[in-house]
């Protein structure tokens, strides 16, 4: 009987549970708010509720998909710097304060200052964001939350650590605390001491498995996991997602455009170091390093009218849509926040940012070649590239073809072809039914944007903080 594997997406908005079967369909997807609790007038996570909820999740996918047989392989991915202390019975002691969540500044500032170097080895900048940032706050705002007895488990692991009873800490989860050496695997002891951070679990490649099923898994009590089902490591979120296009062009480089754009590669040789590019650990077996750069590509747009937006983005852009002085670009790009548009939400100010957008876009893909990054093909993802209009512009700024993948699920199959993978050769994996839209740069449209693109280099290269060459 043909294997079903699951995989499961633990977002920061949404949580979603896909099963796959063996000939690469998928059975089911369900799909639920991540639940969240008012604490101290911030939003944090219960990781206990979190579980319950994914159980839920994957019992009614696998009665809805009216498999035969029980769940074979299970993987998880989702949120990076999450996480919760737990005691020897794998209790949270506390709840996850969100990555996005900013009270840990200080605590960030004070690191950054006492290692102002550390970012060369584990290939990512203390801000408060991170999990060694949260470390801190929590030692000393919340110390019955973090004792030091305790173990660390990042959110995203936790599900598979309740169903396996072992500890671990997925390789690209351990790359996003700031205090992992990416050359060496390991720890870097004085940022854990600075952080004060917990007891920290083994750290799991992504494929590798976890371990059995607990017998008392609710899952598999109610028949919905097999007893000696294979639970996998899975990671970050948007590496995840970037295996399964990878899975289709190995050099691929991916470029998810949802609230946030993030641009990820990676290489089978050491990167090097080139701030605010991220370093971190790959999802493919056979890659040395990765690499990621983030744009809030949404809060671009902010200061525009949605409707303005939607109806612009719904027809080519305008004739002279592209016809302003491209040096002043950088100031159609609002990093700090939404700002006053003088020219309201005419079609052409809205095409105007988005032409920046797409020059920024060029600037981090030269700067992660000079990094040692194979140039590959670009394959873009998330809801901003739908409109035919802006993924066709973009091929013409970016000079460069365009793969559109309209799949809008890559993290929870990308989790799902991770299980499956353990669980040995397929014949159909999930990125087989993958659809792939190609934008190809009209050469008349990629020589204006040429011309405009090395004028507005210098400002945006500037605006975004990218080193220059030497």
């Amino acid at each position: 009987m043909a294997p079903l594997a699951c995989g499961i997406d633990i977002g920061s908005s949404n949580l979603k549970v896909a099963l796959v079967s063996a000939d690469g369909r998928v059975a089911a997807l369900e799909t639920a708010a991540t639940p969240r609790i008012a604490v101290d007038g911030a939003v944090e996570t219960d990781a206990a509720a979190l579980v319950d909820t994914l159980e839920r999740m994957v019992l009614a996918a696998w009665r809805r998909s009216g498999a035969a047989a029980p769940i074979a392989a299970l993987a998880t991915g989702g949120i990076g710097e999450d996480g919760v202390a737990v005691d020897a019975g794998l209790r949270p002691l506390g709840h996850a304060v969100p990555w996005f969540d900013l009270r840990a500044a200080a605590e960030a500032e004070e690191l950054a200052a006492a290692f102002p170097n550390a970012d060369a080895a584990t290939g990512i900048g203390f801000e408060p964001t991170r999990t060694a940032a949260k470390w801190l706050w929590l030692a000393r705002h919340r110390p019955d939350a973090l004792p030091r007895e305790a173990t660390w488990i990042a959110l995203t692991d936790f599900p598979l650590v309740r169903w396996s009873g072992r500890p671990f800490m997925a390789g690209s989860l351990a790359a996003r605390t700031a205090c992992f050496d990416l050359a060496r695997q390991a720890w870097v002891p004085a940022l854990l001491a600075a952080a004060r951070a917990p007891r920290l679990p083994p750290v799991l490649r992504a494929g590798a498995a976890v371990g059995p099923v607990r017998p008392d898994c609710p899952l598999v009590g109610a028949g919905a996991l097999r007893p000696d089902a294979l639970l996998v490591a899975g990671g970050h979120d948007h590496p995840l997602a970037a295996s399964l296009i990878r899975a289709l062009a190995s050099a691929a480089i991916a470029d998810s455009v949802g609230t946030a754009e993030l641009l990820y590669g990676e290489s089978d040789r050491p990167l090097a170091h080139r701030p605010p590019i991220v370093r971190s650990a790959p999802i493919d077996g056979d890659a040395a390093e990765a690499c990621l750069y983030v744009l809030p590509f949404a809060q671009l747009l902010a200061g525009f009218d949605p409707a303005a937006v939607r109806a612009a983005l719904a027809v080519p852009p305008p004739v002279d849509a592209f016809a302003g002085p491209a040096e002043s670009l950088a100031d159609a790009l609002p990093l700090a926040g939404p700002i006053a548009r003088p020219s309201g939400d005419r079609p052409q100010a809205i095409w105007r940012t988005l032409e920046a957008a797409a020059y920024a876009v060029r600037l981090v893909l030269a700067d992660m070649a000079r990094m040692g990054l194979a140039d590959g093909p670009l394959y873009a993802t998330g809801g901003w590239v739908r409109p035919d209009p802006l993924a066709g512009m973009r091929a013409a700024a970016l000079g460069r073809t365009v793969r559109r993948v309209r799949e809008p699920e890559l993290v929870a199959l990308g989790a799902a072809r991770l299980a499956m993978r353990a669980l040995g050769p397929v014949s159909a994996p999930p990125e087989a039914r993958l659809a792939v839209d190609v934008f190809a740069p009209s050469p008349s449209a990629a020589a204006l944007h040429e011309v405009r693109y090395r004028s507005a280099a210098p400002a945006l290269s500037a605006a975004l903080h990218l080193m220059e060459d030497p």
